[in-house]
């Protein structure tokens, strides 16, 4: 089972990647699909989808390929930016794929297993070794939206998760918190100020929740992760196992 894809955390390594991906061969095209999941939190599946008279305006309207569900948000000023940029560097019709493939006379969409290599590419060159892939733009935008805004909830509406617990694994926040509580253990008493008693750590029932429950709930969001996990990383294979029969075929008709 291949590794599950990662966030990319540090912002430094962030823009390294960037401009990592606008020197690859159609880097115009994997530069703008990246950003445009680091600014809305979309599937790549969604992503490759869009034509271009769906950016056009203020707001973007898809209707999620893995959920069904209805999506509607804000284009912010940075990505009207790139996006006006990049119109103006290929020529498309307004009913074109925004990401037409070069290939194929450009009747569909980029593939995935194209911009999966340009990203790990990228990142390789980029130094990052954190393991990347097109699931990493959406847990990057998930990951800096919890940092910078600290609210799961809406996060989770956003991503569409079931609890706030997949939310936070999700992001890569689980496995941060428990390295912080390694990094910060010391032996000694804790120094307390002011009422004691408004310093006292909350236990379960002070948020009136019976352990029983509570056990469930953290059994059945960890079982709901590892699923979630194991569908990503069986994704990846499937992007690899394609990627592997297009070149065969691709070398094929060049014989």
């Amino acid at each position: 089972m291949g590794e599950a894809a990662e966030p990319i955390k540090d912002l430094k390594q962030l823009e390294k990647m960037k401009e990592e991906l606008k020197k690859v061969k159609h880097g115009e095209i994997f530069y703008l699909i990246f950003e445009f999941g680091l600014n809305s939190g979309l599937r790549i599946s969604d992503i490759l989808r869009l034509k271009v008279n769906q950016v056009l305006d203020d707001y973007i309207s898809i209707r999620e390929q893995k959920t069904g569900k209805l999506k509607k948000f804000p284009v912010n000023e940075n990505l009207r930016i790139l996006i006006k940029k990049y119109l103006k560097t290929r020529k498309l019709k307004c009913t074109d794929f925004l990401f037409k493939s070069t290939k194929y006379f450009g009747l569909c969409t980029v593939n995935r297993s194209s911009v999966n290599r340009a990203f790990k590419r990228a990142a390789k060159n980029a130094g990052i070794t954190s393991h990347v892939s097109t699931h990493t733009m959406r847990k990057t935008f998930g990951y800096h939206y919890y940092k910078r805004t600290k609210d799961l909830v809406l996060l989770q509406k956003i991503f569409n998760h079931s609890s706030t617990h997949i939310t936070l694994r999700y992001i890569g926040m689980d496995q941060e918190e428990i390295d912080n509580a390694y990094m910060n253990l010391v032996y000694e008493e804790p120094k307390t100020t002011g009422n004691t008693d408004k310093n006292k750590a909350t236990n379960i029932t002070d948020i009136n929740v019976l352990p029983d429950k509570y056990i469930i709930y953290s059994k059945m969001a960890d079982l709901e992760h590892r699923i979630y996990k194991r569908l990503e990383n069986f994704e990846e294979r499937l992007i690899s196992t394609l990627d592997y029969a297009i070149k065969k075929v691709l070398k094929k008709e060049s014989l």
